[in-house]
């Protein structure tokens, strides 16, 4: 099974979370670039944007999706929905993509239901999913979430 993690970061722990699937799954994986500028606190509004679906443009991916058995998106959550630039990223590419996973990092609650609005994007359901607090991020502590979304994906 051929796989790519593609995802985008603002802090950098999605990315952090991104590289640990990718080396446990052994795979591709490219970054998703936000054409707009988010860094600081101005930068940090657009999370305020992700709740009414506000467009933003990416730059393309350089990898040709349509040769990946699977595409792994990971993106932050941003007021209790997936950022822009990974909203933007699956309605873009959906068509190229046959089966597609998530992850996603967030604050303090992970039960957030993201699925529902992931599903109504790319048309179906994700093939696994899982939310990934920031603070087991930061602490280090976040692997065995990493290691059962990986096996999940294996099977």
């Amino acid at each position: 099974m051929k796989t790519l993690v593609v995802y985008y970061t603002r802090t950098g722990y999605t990315k952090i979370v991104a590289e640990s699937v990718a080396k446990g799954l052994d795979c591709d994986i490219e970054e998703i670039v936000d054409n707009k500028k988010r860094n600081g606190f101005i930068g940090s509004a657009g999370a305020y944007l992700s709740p009414v679906n506000k467009k933003t443009t990416i730059e393309e991916i350089k990898a040709d999706l349509r040769k990946y058995d699977t595409v792994i998106v990971g993106t932050p959550i941003w007021w209790y929905t997936i950022s822009p630039a990974a909203r933007e990223f699956i309605t873009k590419n959906k068509s190229k993509i046959d089966d597609m996973a998530l992850f996603y990092t967030c604050g303090k609650d992970t039960r957030i239901n993201v699925e529902a609005d992931v599903t109504d994007l790319f048309g179906k359901s994700p093939s696994a999913n899982v939310g990934i607090e920031s603070e087991t991020i930061k602490n280090k502590t976040f692997e065995k979430k990493v290691d059962s979304f990986v096996m999940e994906l294996k099977r």
